[in-house]
């Protein structure tokens, strides 16, 4: 398809949009052809105009972690936080709560490019024969991959409605925070019809099983 045809293609489903006309937008990006990051992005843009925002964060964040991580879906994302009421309680997440659910959703060329600079620094000190220092960042290296091996075999959701968190598998125990829609957490592990959420810290608890979108 040439640029002429896409660029008209494209303006035909943003008009779509505009009007309201969702299902003919979703025809006229699916004969786009579009790549996976773009068309994910422009189902979470879809999804956005439909007032469905979970499933519009839930695809975006999909987009970014296939490669679409630039200004355009970070300003996306921040306006789609905005909307859902989340942007203060999101805010409050402190460093390790930001790094366990970030680094999941992040595009790989940008998990290699940190790997490699780090293998990069380890050479350079070899070279100029800093083995202190080359320990310590082959320790850093090592325990960065860990890191990151052990977080992808961690599920991290979406909450897909307000959910009370509690300090125990049942219903019994006392209500310790509430899960709004739209908020990312990770679940370390489960029991029965419950799941413990891990991260953020500030919502460490259990939650029934409840409508919940996996990223």
């Amino acid at each position: 398809m040439s640029d002429n045809i896409k660029d008209q293609e494209m303006s035909d489903f943003k008009v779509k949009i505009e009007a309201k006309n969702f299902e003919q937008a979703q025809k006229s990006l699916s004969d786009l052809n579009l790549s996976t990051e773009l068309d994910l992005y422009y189902q979470s843009f879809i999804k956005y105009n439909e007032g469905d925002l979970v499933k519009s964060r839930q695809l975006l964040e999909q987009s970014m972690a296939q490669g679409y991580y630039n200004f355009e879906s970070i300003k996306a994302l921040k306006v789609l936080k905005y909307d859902l009421n989340i942007n203060s309680v999101e805010a409050e997440n402190d460093w390790t709560d930001q790094l366990h659910l970030s680094l999941k959703t992040l595009p790989i060329d940008v998990m290699l490019s940190v790997i490699s600079i780090m293998a990069l620094a380890i050479g350079f000190l070899s070279i100029k024969k800093m083995f202190k220092s080359v320990l310590i960042s082959a320790l850093i290296l090592a325990a960065f991959s860990w890191f990151t091996y052990d977080l992808s075999k961690k599920d991290i959701y979406l909450s897909g409605e307000e959910v009370i968190v509690r300090n125990g598998p049942s219903k019994i125990f006392e209500e310790v925070q509430v899960l709004y829609p739209g908020m990312k957490f990770i679940v370390e592990k489960e029991f029965k019809n419950w799941k413990y959420i891990s991260y953020p810290k500030s919502h460490r608890g259990w939650i029934e099983r409840a409508k919940v979108l996996t990223l």
